[in-house]
This record gives structure tokens, sequence and C-alpha cells, in this order.
């Protein structure tokens, strides 16, 4: 679950389904019927970029998983797997391969990973400054300056923050 931290009537549910694998669902509790209380934004997952599992979304059967908001644009949601996502519609429309900022490289071919590990488990932004983050992985804890980067393919730059880990799988 990721609560938008701007609007705390809406929360991301993402899953890992057993009939459609990966779903995320938006919940606005200010609206007035069920209906449009629940959307669903499956569709606008990056399910695949066409490069054997690069770049794609994977939960192997929901081992990494998470959603996050920005805490303050509620339009830029995080959503990781193997990989980690950032879209800056609130994934209400298709995300593309720009969306990848972070795990398996989807450019380099079987390179794993170019400036962060793959297989995420959480995020954090500083409270100092909201977009500087933290993401742990089963590499261990990687820092971003700006997590809202945006040139090029691989648009946030990742620092391994490992020095003298003796284990490196956070949660």
């Amino acid at each position: 679950m990721g609560i938008d931290p701007s609007n705390e009537n809406i929360v991301y549910f993402f899953t890992n389904e057993s009939s459609k694998g990966a779903a995320l669902y938006r919940y606005d509790a200010s609206a007035i019927s069920i209906e449009e209380a629940w959307v669903d934004l499956t569709a606008n997952l990056p399910f695949s970029f066409g490069e054997l599992f690069l770049g794609n979304l994977e939960l192997q059967r929901g081992y990494n998983m998470l959603v996050k908001v920005h805490p303050t644009d509620s339009n830029i949601v995080f959503i990781g797997g193997t990989n980690l996502y950032r879209s800056t519609t609130g994934f209400t429309t298709p995300a593309g391969k720009e969306s990848w900022v972070a795990g398996f490289s989807p450019l380099n071919n079987f390179n794993f990973y170019t400036n962060q590990h793959p297989d995420m488990h959480t995020l954090v932004f500083y409270p100092s400054n909201l977009d500087k983050a933290l993401s742990g992985n089963d590499g261990g804890v990687f820092e971003t300056e700006d997590i809202t980067a945006t040139n090029g393919i691989e648009p946030v730059s990742w620092a391994s923050l490992n020095n003298g880990y003796i284990t490196t799988q956070p949660f």
C-alpha cells in the first residue's frame, strides 16, 4: 500500500494477483460511490519492454514489491519489483521505457544493473530534501540526489552506500 502524503484520501494498492500477475489499484476515500472510489490502473504498468526480462515488471511471486507516492507531488508514483519505475501521471497513462529508474538495465543486454541493484523492497525520501531518496534492495542501500531526474534513458543516478556491510539484503 502507498498512501499519498499530499492527499491521504488516496491510497495505491500494488498486488501480485495469481490470475493476472501484477495489478495496481487506486482508492479514493472521498469518492461519492464505490464505483468511483476504485480505479484499476493495471493496464498502465510497464509489463514488457520486449527485452527478455530486462526492464520488465517482475515481482518474483511477490518477493520484491513496493509502491510509493512522492511526498509533494501526487502525480509521481513509484512501483518496484526487480526494477523501480516512476510515473508522472500516477499510472493513469501507459508506462514507457522512460519510466524505468533502477534495477535491471533495459539497455545493456544481460548487464544486470548499471548504477543500482535489482529486487526493490523499499524507497525512503529524505525529510530535508524530498527529491533525495534511499532505495533498499537485494544489493543493499543506494542513494540518489534526485529521484525526479529526467535527463536521458537512465535518468536517475544512484550511489551505493554499501561500505563494509556483512549482509546486503535490508528490508
